[in-house]
């Protein structure tokens, strides 16, 4: 439903109860397609207890009336994100899904649910299909895509484990025996030896300290990996 968006893309969707009364729990916008004039990562933002907006990075149809494929990624993004619309609005009925009423360790949990959930045979083979065809994919590359996926959790886990070690230490240095440079370098040796970064690549503490704001609070990687385990 286009209902006093601020863009023609833009879309509004209700979710309801499923009881005879129907009632109302929350709204939420999609602004699912690229556009020069906005940001194209994907992200969620509550507008008002009762909306949230849900920026996606769909590429438009040619046509109004054209489908757009979309790749993997960004489906897996789309669920991701969608998990939080959701968080947000169900933490009015169920505080601990609330990540604002001290339950953000826990804050991923449901986008890390949904997508372990797109990766279900019967999710891939309702959503992907062949190129060109209205045939499912098969078998075979159902089990391609999920061991692929298993791959990249792996190595995403242990550069969680990374940056959640490198952020503690970062955040409770007490002393300053051990430089930045060597602290980065040694937690690398540990847990990412296979793509340890130069010794002149500070990007790793960078990326923490840019994500943690001039507050300096730290954002806590360990709840990526909390929610991983829980989903």
């Amino acid at each position: 439903k286009n209902s006093n968006g601020w863009h023609q893309d833009l879309r509004m969707f209700h979710i309801a109860t499923e009881d005879d009364n129907e009632r109302h729990i929350g709204s939420f916008y999609i602004d699912a397609y690229k556009r020069s004039t906005k940001t194209n990562s994907p992200y969620v933002v509550p507008l008002t207890p009762e909306i949230v907006y849900m920026n996606a990075n769909v590429t438009a149809p040619v046509w109004d009336d054209s489908p757009s494929p979309v790749c993997l990624e960004v489906v897996v993004a789309i669920f991701h994100e969608f998990g939080h619309v959701l968080q947000f609005l169900l933490a009015r009925d169920h505080s601990w899904y609330n990540s604002d009423s001290g339950s953000f360790d826990i804050s991923e949990v449901i986008p890390q649910f949904m997508e372990h959930w797109v990766f279900e045979e019967s999710i891939l083979q309702t959503l992907a299909h062949l190129s060109g065809s209205d045939s499912p994919i098969p078998e075979e590359m159902v089990l391609s895509i999920q061991k692929e996926r298993r791959n990249e959790k792996v190595e995403e886990s242990l550069r969680r484990v990374f940056l959640g070690e490198l952020e503690f230490e970062l955040f409770s240095r007490k002393d300053n025996e051990e430089s930045l440079i060597a602290m980065q370098r040694r937690l690398g040796e540990i847990y990412v030896p296979h793509e340890l970064s130069p010794k002149s690549d500070l990007s790793p503490l960078f990326q923490l300290m840019e994500a943690n704001g001039l507050r300096q609070k730290p954002v806590a990687q360990y709840r990526y990996l909390l929610s991983e385990l829980i989903s």
